[in-house]
């Protein structure tokens, strides 16, 4: 029986990316008639959306066509890793069900085609041969492929289907798992080793997770997972100068290396800072302390271990040893050092990153937990930007006018693996944005970067730095703390735009919101009281109330939301529901984009950005009220930035903070509390100021507040593009956005260079319902 044709418009929320260059000529009209999308339902029946419509205009459809089997056991591995991702950086596009659908050569029309979850088509009982070559039909007439099935071998010999053996050719040898992600250059012939695999030490160690193990002065080597920290990998461990006391040599080897020459790296243990270390290693058992290199202690952030290159080696024969047994301690008192992951980096290789891995350098590791891969080798033809193990994580390769991705492995998307914001979210829409046929749009948010500050209570001699710096920092003020000389300052910088600000607290132990130390909500009386207090405040010192506020400790009572209303705040920042203490096993909140399928606790050091409505148990006049906007990077130095006196690594520091939540499209966001400033030197904070801006020039960064960065990551939640076509002949696009959108946004146009691929935005107004842009050819 022939499957009925329906194609379903997805839920499409935002995107996405950040860059540089001048908007787009365009033609607007705003259309306050018609009725916006509002089904979140990314699998739905759309009698409309007929692709056999779009064959008979002169126009091609730029929206992505996502295909998947609601039929297969895995279909839910879209709707909670993949789609959030689309969601996020608000794609456009269909999917369709090849359960019911057929894929016809209508599909073609479409700008990309995503392969939308693991076990698509696992019998083979829905993709035809003529269906699988529509497919490659498509792909080499210039629509792009990004595939998120990596179970590609039924029995890990045969290529499980025939559109992707044919625009890829892998070879296959059965699924397996790895850990950590590295960024390769395609022609790098290397290997990574890890330290605790058995196959590649001698002696065989056991793995244990009980730190008690750990002994320094047993004369033997330890295994050891931390796994109570989070470390996502086991390390070999001893103690210093344990060589005396009978430490065996450690080999580490590998076979069947390429011959040539290597850079050897070596992912070492730092423990915290000041305790540093000295590692000894060889490369010939009769001399395992031949030489040595130093680490910082701290250096290694959250997992505590750095890589660290050694020495290069020539192989010839395919055989690759290296041999540690001492390490000196040479500042602190924590005597253990560890070897993790040891890496052969070709000297061959390119240095330089493909587009879609530019934010990465070549030999960049990303710890990561086991992931299940695909099991294939890349042949020529076939790029791999980055691997798991020996096993290709990214894969690229043209086929005729197309480009097609296929990924190893959609794991790391689990907060279990590794999870979003931690450093791979470009990937995703760079991957969408190569593959895609050009030009492509996305809608999203540009390179929005603020400063928050907490438990603020003065002096605040510091914001002047700031705002040289391009910042005007939100401030969570300590109503009680504020004296008359800094209340006064505080309005001078409300007043001009160069800060602002809302209560946070009483004091650092007098909550305003919550009562903290019975984990309660405050009587009414005191919220009443309360807010009468800070609105004459606000208004005796002519204090703009802050649209945006942030609680102490995150904590809001269920019954402060009248207030807040009253106080007309737009934007909450919070990780867990109003009600429930911060801390403990308390849950962070399961809202979008990112943790709405998996939990975890709100004091949990895992980095996270929310875009999305709040719900006030039993107060449903309050949904779709208040927008919880808040990223937090907490993985790098721990909770937050903690700047302090060391110039160049606390700006180092804020760096990467601000850049990995660029990297991932959402508002970037440079956050500490006030007591660490107010410990730094003010030529030092100014340096410190200095240094950051300097870091992010590249990304060309709009400096808002955190007020107008929610009010712009609302807009891209509230609105999605519907329609988007391109005329083929001349390059010129029409997108229709449905929704709300109260300020003005902007579009992110993706075209060809060369090799290349350029990102010029596209202004769109403010709109209500709908509004449809039209914009020249670049």
């Amino acid at each position: 029986m022939p499957r009925s044709r329906s194609i379903g418009l997805g839920s499409v929320c935002s995107l996405l990316l950040y860059a540089w260059g001048c908007p787009g000529s365009l033609h607007t009209t705003d259309d306050d008639t018609a009725s916006p999308d509002d089904d979140d339902t990314a699998l739905q029946d759309d009698d409309t959306a007929d692709d056999d419509d779009s064959a008979a205009t002169d126009t091609l459809d730029a929206r992505a066509v996502v295909l998947v089997n609601l039929q297969s056991d895995h279909q839910a591995r879209f709707g909670t890793r993949i789609e959030p991702y689309l969601q996020h950086l608000g794609v456009p596009y269909v999917t369709l069900d090849i359960s019911t659908t057929e894929v016809t050569p209508a599909i073609g029309d479409h700008a990309l085609i995503v392969v939308g979850h693991p076990g698509l088509d696992l019998d083979g009982a829905f993709l035809d041969a003529a269906e699988q070559t529509v497919i490659v039909d498509a792909v080499q007439a210039g629509t792009g492929l990004v595939g998120f099935d990596h179970d590609l071998s039924a029995d890990g010999e045969t290529a499980r289907y025939a559109f992707v053996d044919e625009l890829f050719g892998f070879d296959y040898g059965g699924t397996t798992s790895a850990a950590g992600i590295e960024f390769i250059s395609p022609d790098d012939a290397g290997m990574t080793l890890d330290c605790w695999d058995d196959a590649h030490q001698d002696p065989v160690l056991a793995t244990t997770t009980d730190a008690a193990d750990l002994d320094e002065a047993d004369g033997q080597w330890t295994e050891f997972h931390w796994v109570d920290g989070g470390r996502p990998f086991p390390a070999v461990f001893a103690g210093a100068d344990e060589e005396a006391l009978g430490l065996p040599v450690m080999h580490f080897f590998a076979s069947g290396v390429e011959p040539g020459e290597y850079e050897v790296r070596a992912d070492l243990y730092t423990s915290g800072s000041g305790r540093d270390m000295r590692y000894f290693y060889g490369f010939d058992a009769a001399d395992p302390k031949a030489a040595f290199v130093d680490t910082v202690g701290g250096a290694g952030g959250s997992d505590q271990h750095e890589w660290t290159t050694l020495d290069t080696v020539t192989i010839d024969d395919g055989e690759f040893h290296l041999y540690v047994v001492d390490a000196d301690l040479l500042g602190g008192s924590y005597p253990y050092f560890g070897w993790a992951h040891v890496r052969l980096v070709s000297t061959d290789a390119s240095d330089e990153p493909h587009w879609i891995t530019a934010r990465h350098e070549i030999g960049e590791i990303i710890d990561t937990a086991e992931m299940d891969l695909a099991g294939i080798d890349a042949p020529g033809g076939v790029e791999v930007l980055a691997r798991a193990g020996d096993q290709p994580l990214l894969a690229i390769t043209t086929a005729g006018d197309g480009h097609a991705v296929q990924w190893g492995s959609t794991d790391w998307m689990s907060h279990e693996v590794r999870g979003p914001m931690y450093g791979l979210d470009d990937l995703v829409w760079r991957s969408l944005a190569w593959a895609a046929r050009k030009p492509f749009v996305m809608q999203g948010l540009p390179p929005l970067v603020t400063m928050r500050v907490d438990d603020v209570s003065g002096p605040l001699d510091w914001v002047e730095a700031a705002n040289d710096a391009g910042l005007s920092p939100w401030l969570g003020v300590f109503l009680h703390d504020m004296d008359g000389t800094d209340t006064e300052l505080l309005a001078e910088l409300a007043g001009s735009g160069l800060a602002t600000a809302s209560v946070h607290a009483y004091t650092s132990s007098d909550f305003f919101y919550y009562d903290h130390g019975s984990a309660t909500d405050r009587p009414d009386d005191l919220v009443a009281a309360g807010y009468a207090e800070a609105t004459e405040w606000h208004e005796d010192h002519d204090i703009p109330i802050s649209p945006f506020v942030l609680p102490h400790y995150y904590e809001f009572g269920t019954n402060v939301f009248d207030g807040l209303d009253a106080w007309d705040v737009q934007f909450v920042g919070t990780v867990m529901s109003p009600g429930l203490p911060y801390g403990g096993s308390t849950p962070w909140l399961p809202l979008g984009p990112y943790r709405r399928y998996e939990g975890g606790a709100s004091p949990d050091a895992v980095p996270f950005t929310y875009t999305d409505y709040l719900t006030v148990s039993d107060h449903p006049e309050f949904d779709d009220r208040f927008f919880v906007c808040v990223t937090e990077i907490r993985d790098d130095a721990g909770y937050e930035w903690y700047p302090d006196g060391d110039v160049t690594e606390t700006a180092a520091r804020g760096g990467r903070l601000v850049e990995r939540a660029l990297d991932g499209m959402a508002v970037a966001t440079l956050f500490t509390h006030e007591v660490y400033i107010r410990n730094i030197a003010a030529h030092d904070w100014t340096a410190i100021m200095e240094s950051i801006h300097a870091q992010l020039v590249d990304h060309a960064p709009q400096y808002v507040t955190q007020e107008e960065a929610c009010a712009y990551a609302r807009a891209v939640f509230e609105s999605a593009i519907s329609e988007s076509a391109v005329d083929p002949a001349t390059g010129a696009m029409t997108v229709t956005l449905t929704g709300v959108s109260d300020v003005p946004t902007q579009l992110a146009r993706f075209t060809d260079d060369g090799d290349e691929v350029t990102l010029d935005w596209i202004d769109v107004p403010p709109f209500s319902n709908e509004v449809t842009v039209e914009a020249a050819p670049r």
